[in-house]
């Protein structure tokens, strides 16, 4: 498996787990009315953002290595 297929992998692993996590934290525990609060909602903002960046890095890595590849062959 080359680099770049790994990283867009990587990239999707991350997009998914974003989705998990939003869909756990506001379909199975906090439900209706209810939001996470102080520290939890930070947690989870920061865990999101974390994945986020490392998705698009992810991306990134994938493109530069797959143009290198072009370029070199």
């Amino acid at each position: 498996m080359t680099k770049a297929r790994q990283y867009l992998l990587y990239a999707l692993g991350c997009f998914f787990a974003i989705q998990v996590i939003k869909f756990v934290m506001y379909s199975v525990v906090f439900t209706g009315e209810s939001s996470p609060s102080g520290l939890v909602f930070l947690f989870v903002i920061w865990l999101q953002t974390g994945l986020l960046l490392a998705t698009f890095v992810f991306v990134v890595m994938a493109t530069i290595k797959a143009l290198s590849r072009l370029i070199t062959e």
